[in-house]
Formats: structure tokens, sequence, C-alpha cells
């Protein structure tokens, strides 16, 4: 069983998230963002989990790339930059050929999505807010539904 993000990665893992689902409006509706829906907390679940070891591997290389970028462009560390560049220095690091970035970066999306988007009694989707940002109506199927398909 794998170990989780260690409390020194926690803030960077917390903007990183924010940065993939950030709180804002979207076609004149409200997102409430990745720290209102608590995907931190689903993300710090999940990668206690064996399957998610990549990502345990990736965040130190992913955490000092950012660092070297920020560092280079803003004369600060990632966590201490406004939002703004830390847009710009997460879609400068896409755009290198900075592989394990990348591969880091795709995994955390895949994740994050997966905590937005889940059903909440696996530990994501926060009192079904993705659900409702996407105007899904999850309902419990019934023993009638799986007759009905036969």
């Amino acid at each position: 069983m794998g170990s989780g993000i260690t409390p020194s990665h926690q803030p960077l893992l917390n903007l990183l998230l924010e940065r993939i689902l950030p709180a804002g409006t979207h076609n004149h509706d409200y997102f409430a963002g990745a720290s209102a829906l608590q995907l931190h907390q689903f993300v710090q679940e999940q990668l206690s989990a064996s399957r998610h070891g990549l990502i345990q591997q990736l965040l130190p290389h992913a955490e000092q790339a950012l660092n070297q970028h920020c560092q280079s462009q803003f004369q600060s560390d990632f966590i201490h930059c406004d939002t703004r560049q830390q847009n710009a220095c997460i879609q400068a690091l896409l755009e290198q050929p900075h592989r394990a970035f990348q591969a880091f970066f795709q995994q955390l999306i895949r994740l994050a999505l997966e905590g937005l988007l889940s059903d909440p009694k696996h530990g994501g989707n926060h009192q079904q807010e993705g659900w409702r940002w996407m105007s899904y109506q999850h309902q419990e199927p019934s023993i009638n539904d799986n007759e009905s398909t036969r």
C-alpha cells in the first residue's frame, strides 16, 4: 500500500487541483472549484492506494520543474506565485518536452475529474456538486429497471 502524499507536498497538490478545476462562472452557472468540492481529500485518499504510485513517484520531479520555471520567470516558488503566474508556469511546462511533469499532470487531471464526477459513495463528488454542475440527476437503479432490460 502506498503512503500517499507527504504533508509538505499537500499545498502544492491543492494549488494544482485548484488550477485544474478553478472556482468561477461558466455559462452563467457558478462552479465551486476544487477546494470547495474537497477534491484534495479525494485525491489524498486515492494516492494512498498503490495503483497511483506513478503520481507519487513523479510529484517531486513535477515540483522541482514548477519551482525552477517559476524561479526563472517570477523569482518565486510556484506556491508563492499568483494565479496568472501559476497558470503560465503550468502551460509552459506542458508545452515544453518535460515528460515527467506532463505525465504527472495528465494523471492528476484524470484523478481530479474522477473526484469531480464519481459517485459520492466512493469519496468524490462532494454533495453531488459535480453532477449538479453537469445537470445530471442521479437515480438509484430499482429492481424494475433491471427486469425491463431483459
